[in-house]
C-alpha cells in the first residue's frame, strides 16, 4: 500500500510504502525534516463494492524512501539519506558517503572559507581523538629518539676500550651502529606519522575512526620515508637556489603524503597526483599556509602583550604571569598544532571530493 503525503517545508508531493510509516528523512528537494505519517483505517462501509484493483507499487524513482532497508543501500554518514550503493556523494547534502581508488575523478578548486569552516566543526565534534593522536604520536616519537640515544651512548660507554684501541675500525664500527640506529629511528617515527595521516583523513572523509588506527600505518613506511627524500631533496634545492621557488615547491608536492596513504599510489604517481591537485589551488593553499602560520603567531602576540600589560600597567608580579602565559603558551601550541594538522586533511579532502 503506497503512502502519498505533502512536505510541510516546501509542499512536495512524496510517495512511499505503508511499511515506511513513523520513519523520518529529508525532503529531497528542500531538506526538510520530515515523519512518514501512519495510514489511517477507513470506516467499513457495505456499499456494493466486491473486488480490488490490482495494487499500485511505488516505482523507486519516485520513492523517497524506497529501497532503504536493502542492504545494498548506502547511508550517508552527515544527514542518514538512503543513497544508491554505488553513490560516492550523497544526494542531498553532498557528503562524500564513500570513496573508490579506483574511480576517475577530477581535482576541485577549493575554498579556503571551506576548509576552515569544516575544519573547524570536524575538530570540535572529533576533538579527543585530534588532540590525542597527534599528542601521543609525538609522545612516542620522542621516547623513540630518546631511546635510541641512550642506547646508543650505552654500548659506546660499554665498548669504549675497544674503540680506543682499534683506530679506523673503530669508526668504521661506530659509523655502522650509528646508521642501524637512525634507520630504526626514522622508521619509527613514520610509522606514526603514517598511523596519524590515516586517523585524521578517516576523520575528514567522516569514516569511523580510533586510536588504534594510529598503529595501522606499517605498510606506507617504507614509501614514505623513500618520497619523504625526495621532497626534502626538492624543496632543499630550491630553497638554496631562492627561498620561494623552494616554497612554490612545497605547495605543489605538499599532499603526496594523503594520496599514498589514501589511494595507496606508488611513490611517484604519488608526486604526479600532487600536481593535478595543487595546480588550481595554488593560491588558495598559499591562503591556507598563511592563515595556518598566522595563528600561532597571533596568539603568542596576544599572549605576550597581555602579560607586558599586567606587568608593565597593572603592577602584577612577573612570575605568576610567565607562568600562566606559559602555561596559555603550551595549550595554545597543542590546540593549534593539533587543528592545523586537521585543516591539512581536510584541504585534501576538499581537493579530491568526487562532483
Amino acid at each position: 500500500m503506497t503512502i502519498e503525503f505533502s512536505c510541510p517545508g516546501c509542499e512536495k508531493v512524496l510517495k512511499t510504502s505503508d511499511d515506511k510509516a513513523g520513519r523520518r528523512a529529508k525532503c529531497p528537494q528542500c531538506g526538510e525534516p520530515i515523519t512518514v505519517p501512519a495510514t489511517q483505517e477507513p470506516d467499513l462501509i457495505d456499499d456494493g463494492f466486491e473486488q480490488f484493483d490490482a495494487e499500485i507499487t511505488v516505482p523507486e524513482s519516485e520513492s523517497f524512501l524506497a529501497g532503504s532497508d536493502s542492504p545494498a543501500d548506502v547511508q550517508c554518514p552527515m544527514c542518514g539519506a538512503a543513497n544508491p550503493h554505488d553513490a560516492l556523494m550523497c544526494d542531498y547534502c553532498g557528503e562524500v558517503i564513500q570513496k573508490s581508488a579506483n574511480q576517475k575523478w577530477e581535482p576541485n578548486q577549493i575554498k579556503v572559507a571551506e576548509v576552515f569552516s569544516r575544519s573547524w566543526q570536524l575538530y570540535t565534534e572529533h576533538l579527543g581523538l585530534c588532540v590525542a593522536v597527534p599528542f601521543l604520536a609525538s609522545l612516542l616519537g620522542g621516547l623513540a629518539v630518546a631511546a635510541i640515544f641512550f642506547a646508543g651512548f650505552a654500548i659506546v660507554y660499554a665498548t669504549r676500550d675497544l674503540f680506543l684501541n682499534n683506530g679506523p675500525l673503530a669508526v668504521l664500527m661506530g659509523g655502522g651502529g650509528f646508521l642501524i640506529f637512525f634507520i630504526a629511528l626514522v622508521m619509527i617515527l613514520n610509522y606514526l606519522e603514517a598511523g596519524t595521516q590515516i586517523v585524521l583523513l578517516k576523520i575528514a572523509f567522516g569514516e569511523e575512526t580510533e586510536l588504534n588506527d594510529l598503529f595501522t600505518g606499517g605498510r606506507f613506511v617504507l614509501r614514505l620515508i623513500l618520497c619523504g627524500f625526495v621532497f626534502q631533496l626538492v624543496v632543499g634545492f630550491g630553497n638554496m637556489i631562492f627561498f620561494m621557488i623552494g616554497l612554490f615547491l612545497s605547495l605543489l608536492f605538499w599532499p603526496y603524503p594523503y594520496l599514498l596513504i589514501d589511494r595507496d599510489l606508488p611513490g611517484i604517481e604519488a608526486f604526479t597526483s600532487s600536481l593535478d591537485l595543487t595546480k588550481k589551488n595554488l593560491l588558495s593553499m598559499m591562503l591556507v599556509f598563511l592563515a595556518i602560520i598566522g595563528i600561532p603567531v597571533l596568539l603568542g602576540t596576544g599572549i605576550v602583550v597581555g602579560g607586558f600589560m599586567l606587568v608593565e600597567v597593572l603592577n602584577v608580579s612577573p612570575l605568576p604571569v610567565i607562568l600562566v602565559g606559559g602555561i596559555f603558551v603550551v595549550i595554545g601550541f597543542v590546540f593549534v598544532y593539533t587543528f592545523q594538522l586537521l585543516v591539512k586533511a581536510v584541504a585534501y579532502r576538499c581537493m579530491t571530493r568526487i562532483d
